[in-house]
């Protein structure tokens, strides 16, 4: 009987998820919209986003913590 609801899940399963609603439209004038924006069409100018949005960002905040911690190492080193 447990195969019975495996072999039934198995078949069901994936109607249910690939389900759409309404009609889409398929066809030689079929366009899919870039879901980064108008502005990005190659791999270089999705580096450039990465690194000016992602990466600097972080970047400079873990450099000025790392300038301050220096400072409080200099300061506490008395010399030695």
């Amino acid at each position: 009987m447990k195969h019975v609801y495996l072999l039934l899940i198995s078949f069901i399963l994936p109607i249910i998820s690939f389900a759409q609603i309404g009609e889409v439209p398929i066809g030689p004038n079929t366009k899919l919209p870039n879901p980064l924006g108008n502005d990005v069409n190659s791999l270089f100018d999705i580096v450039t986003i990465i690194l000016n949005e992602i990466v600097l960002p972080i970047g400079a905040v873990v450099i000025v913590f790392f300038i301050i911690y220096s400072g409080f190492l200099f300061v506490t080193a008395r010399g030695n």
